[in-house]
């Protein structure tokens, strides 16, 4: 009977559930794999179920992990393969622990909860998240090297080291005695007032005094000394002495002047040792307000160009801020008898003429300058004495009467307007931005127009005032080069013309300007040279 049971479909239950028996069961291979083919029905998978050890409860919640990584494998149906099977993905021992399960599952379950949570956010914000705004008056400047030390790299070096990468056209040696502020100014300047800039020598230092009365404001002035010995000197200490006791018994300039010391080797050649461009740049760096006025030695400020700027500050700021300029026409005496006539009053005349109170004090129109030299100060003065031919508007590289100033638009003018006929020898008087203007190339001794068209081709506008003007007391000093100089200088200058406008059009290209109204000025007066230097290398 034992024997029929063995070979039938159905085996002992007896058989199949002692744990002895059913580690020395044999069964052939081919025929249980046979029988197993054979028979689907619920009576064979009894036996599945009866051979199986039973599972409690924890073996059940030991093995979920390996059941849930193995769930795209095949089942085995076979019990030894099913044990192999089991044994083959046991879990290590420290994950059989259920509190470490427990902190897997709760672990995965919070990245999951915080993963949506963040998708959703971005999802569906509608404020995109910025960085705070970085204000400019709230920057403070920090060293980023060696932030523990009290001291600087910058202090160990020279004041010719300095300098000769600032004004790098020149040699060091020509810019080793440097003393900014050598005299410094008793007043200290409002940040947002204008500061005359200007150079002199020791042989005109004088005319300082009279554009100082004028001016009566702050002034940055770079003080140019050529000597054959170095400063600690006794020739040169009696002279800078010398100079500082003439200066300080004018009031003004002691108020309101910085006067930084400049000290070359003497010019055996007749060349300058360092350009007046350097001059000019040296004194416009030390200039303690944001906006400046270079004017030459021998021009004064007829009107009050800092009450201009007072009064209209809202909008005359924000243009200065933005690289426009402010052009103040300049004014020269036609002849040098009519400079000073001792037999007709030009204020009393003038007066009659625009019938104007006869008891108003004639330094209100007229003030003496320059011994006999009277300068008008105001605008129907000036009229008056251009149309009796006694005056006119004087553009250097053009006769008196003429230039792109356009004196007949501006003699019936009562707001700003735009100069419309630049050319790149104009060099007038301007009131611009220290901060925002390029700086004068130093590679020419003299030349006031390399500064302004710098300024012109970045696109800026010339903006001439309506009612200021300035005066030239004396004729003019076409240059203070040689001959030589000034042929060398001009050829310079022609070259210098096509580099600027390439270097300049190539910058708003790069910056994505040169499509808008910032490069105007550099396509209209510099389409030839950018056509031939600059084909394929600026803009379409």
């Amino acid at each position: 009977m034992s024997e029929k049971r063995l070979s039938g479909s159905r085996p002992s239950v007896a058989a199949a559930t002692l744990p002895h028996r059913r580690g020395s069961l044999s069964i052939n291979t081919a025929t249980l794999a046979t029988s197993t083919a054979t028979s689907q029905s619920p009576i064979s998978g009894s036996v599945d179920a009866t051979i199986s050890p039973r599972r409690t409860r924890g073996d059940h919640f030991q093995t979920w992990i390996p059941r849930t990584l193995s769930s795209s494998r095949t089942t085995p149906t076979l019990p030894h393969d099913k044990r192999s099977y089991n044994a083959h993905y046991r879990l290590p021992r420290l994950l059989r622990h259920r509190w470490i399960q427990f902190v897997i599952l709760v672990y995965a379950t919070f990245s999951v909860l915080l993963t949506f949570t963040h998708l959703c956010q971005w999802s569906f914000s509608e404020k995109p998240i910025t960085e705070p705004p970085v204000h400019i008056e709230e920057w403070e400047p920090k060293r980023t090297y060696r932030g523990d030390d009290a001291y600087s790299v910058v202090d160990d070096m020279t004041m010719a080291m300095r300098f000769s990468k600032m004004f790098s056209k020149s040699l060091p040696g020509t810019i080793e005695y440097t003393k900014p502020y050598w005299q410094r100014a008793h007043v200290t300047p409002t940040p947002h007032d204008i500061s005359l800039t200007t150079w002199v020598t020791d042989k005109n230092y004088d005319q300082l005094i009279r554009i100082a009365q004028m001016w009566n404001g702050p002034m940055s002035i770079t003080l140019h000394i050529e000597s054959k010995a170095p400063t600690t000197s006794p020739e040169t200490l009696d002279m800078l002495d010398q100079i500082r006791l003439d200066l300080q018994k004018e009031s003004s300039i002691v108020q309101y002047a910085d006067i930084h010391l400049l000290v070359t080797p003497p010019s055996y050649s007749g060349a300058l040792a360092l350009s007046r461009n350097s001059d000019r740049n040296f004194a416009r760096l030390f200039a303690r307000t944001e906006f400046i006025c270079y004017l030459p030695i021998d021009l004064v400020p007829a009107t009050e160009l800092r009450d201009t700027l007072e009064r209209n500050f809202d909008s005359f700021a924000a243009r200065l801020r933005a690289g426009d300029v402010f052009v103040v026409p300049t004014f020269a005496y036609i002849t040098a008898e009519q400079v000073a006539s001792p037999e007709a009053d030009w204020a009393e005349q003038a007066a009659e003429d625009d019938g104007e109170p006869e008891n108003v004090e004639k330094e209100q129109f007229m003030t003496l300058v320059h011994e006999e030299t009277f300068i008008p100060r105001t605008k129907s003065r000036l009229l008056h004495l251009v149309e009796t031919g006694a005056m006119g508007v004087e553009d250097r590289h053009w006769p008196i009467g003429s230039g792109p100033t356009d004196f007949n638009k501006w003699k019936n003018a009562e707001k700003l307007f735009a100069v419309e006929d630049y050319e790149f020898h104009y060099e007038p008087v301007v009131i611009e931005s220290r901060n925002v203007q390029p700086w004068c190339s130093e590679r020419f001794a003299e030349n006031g127009a390399a500064c302004l068209y710098a300024t012109y081709l970045t696109g800026a506008n010339f903006w001439i005032l309506p009612h200021d003007f300035v005066v030239r007391i004396k004729e003019q000093q076409q240059t203070w080069l040689s001959s030589t100089e000034t042929v060398i200088q001009n050829r310079l200058y022609a070259k210098f013309v096509w580099e600027l406008c390439v270097h300049h059009a190539r910058m708003l290209d790069a910056e994505g300007l040169w499509n808008t109204d910032k490069s105007r000025h550099a396509k209209s007066s510099c389409s030839r040279v950018i056509n031939s230097w600059g084909k394929g290398l600026v803009g379409e």
